[in-house]
């Protein structure tokens, strides 16, 4: 949700908890600012299709050393069908496997290089680095057991940085069962101990994505 202030000159901007200033902003749902100078809690109801996971109620860690793979996972959980949970530029650690349900988009802001011969290990702080240990067996799933069907996740600007995980066998992203119109765009996974991506077909009828 974007919020912008116009019609004066200059514009009065809005302060943001936290001190940050600007004529447009991006809040979540909830989010508590004050306008225009006036004191007191102003509350954005209603439910946004764009969230940014780093932003409140999450507030994913982005600094790499948090764990925010609950924040990443409440704010999908939280992320309306046709909607974007949103990672701006950041490292963030998780410890689980994140599970994509239908028609939500994953994105953020830029997915790094692959590390190779003649190439830095220099690159920009932007990816979702899984460490040990870890519970799961993917860092990205998306599964329709049962006799489901799921499908029309979105994955773009999106890098998966597997090089903390040592010899460990987790899998970047892993789709099972009846999974379908799966996008992937501008996708990075670096360094994972086992597949990068890979599919299985469920125990109940064998159906693969």
């Amino acid at each position: 949700m974007k919020i912008q202030v116009t019609g004066e000159r200059p514009a009065d901007g809005i302060n943001v908890t936290g001190g940050q200033q600007s004529t447009v902003i991006e809040v979540n749902t909830g989010a508590v600012f004050s306008v225009n100078g006036q004191s007191g809690a102003v509350v954005i109801d209603g439910v946004t299709d764009w969230i940014n996971a780093s932003l409140a109620p999450y507030s994913a860690d982005r600094s790499g050393l948090a764990d925010a793979t609950a924040a990443i996972q409440a704010a999908i959980n939280s992320c309306p069908v046709g909607g974007v949970v949103y990672l701006p530029r950041g490292v963030y650690k998780t410890t689980a496997t994140l599970t994509i349900p239908d028609g939500v988009s994953l994105r953020s802001s830029h997915a790094n290089m692959m590390v190779g011969p003649g190439m830095g290990n220099a690159d920009y702080p932007c990816y979702i680095q899984p460490v040990a240990p870890f519970t799961g067996t993917s860092v990205i799933q998306i599964v329709a057991d049962n006799t489901d069907i799921s499908g029309e996740q979105h994955l773009t600007d999106l890098m998966l940085d597997g090089s903390l995980l040592g010899g460990s066998s987790i899998d970047g992203i892993y789709a099972r069962g009846n999974v379908q119109n799966v996008v992937m765009d501008r996708v990075c996974v670096r360094q994972m101990p086992n597949n990068g991506i890979v599919t299985a077909s469920r125990t109940s009828d064998g159906t693969y994505p």
